[in-house]
């Protein structure tokens, strides 16, 4: 889907018009706690310097790139993702089972408010159909955008972010990251 053809529809996604009018493919993870969490100690332990994450909402975006390997730990329900240092960049994501603690605890719905309730790996294109980026995305228990991971995009020089021509390979992380927790064959790519 490189060129302008809408009509290059993987049969395996769902196709939604995003709120700019670009087009969305989406392909749903497998909806277990622990998939969850393996995604992400993978992306972030394994593939911490290709990627930008953060949170993805209308009127703001908050993109990151790691500078070090970061920690990942689980505690409560939380992943939590960190530089070393106690006032380093990290976040928290409440992928599991959530309680809060004996000193004050979180009621269930407030609990299921807070879990991973679904993810999906998309597919951005512009209302031309060139795709533009790539990546997956978390949403909470009221369906709110807990946590957005942009992988490498093969328009963009991964050094200088600046525009090339594309370099297809930078997919293959994405496809087989995709094919393992969405069980989504990898697309043909373009040979241009």
């Amino acid at each position: 889907m490189s060129k302008n053809d809408c009509t290059n529809f993987p049969p395996s996604a769902i196709r939604v018009v995003n709120p700019d009018g670009g087009i969305g493919d989406l392909w749903p993870v497998i909806p277990r706690e622990g998939v969850y969490r393996e995604i992400l100690e993978e992306v972030f332990l394994q593939h911490w310097n290709s990627v930008v994450s953060g949170p993805i909402i209308q009127g703001s975006a908050f993109e990151w790139r790691f500078r070090q390997a970061p920690r990942v730990g689980y505690l409560d329900g939380y992943l939590t993702v960190s530089e070393d240092g106690e006032h380093s960049p990290h976040f928290h994501v409440c992928v599991g089972e959530h309680h809060g603690t004996s000193y004050h605890p979180v009621s269930p719905e407030l609990a299921l408010w807070r879990k991973t309730s679904r993810a999906e790996f998309f597919r951005d294109s512009d209302s031309k159909c060139m795709a533009g980026s790539w990546g997956l995305r978390y949403f909470n228990g009221k369906d709110e955008q807990q946590l957005t991971v942009f992988f490498p995009n093969p328009h963009l020089d991964p050094i200088t972010m600046k525009h090339r021509q594309p370099d297809w390979s930078a997919l293959n992380l994405w496809h087989d990251m995709r094919n393992r927790f969405a069980d989504v064959a990898a697309d043909a790519l373009p040979n241009k």
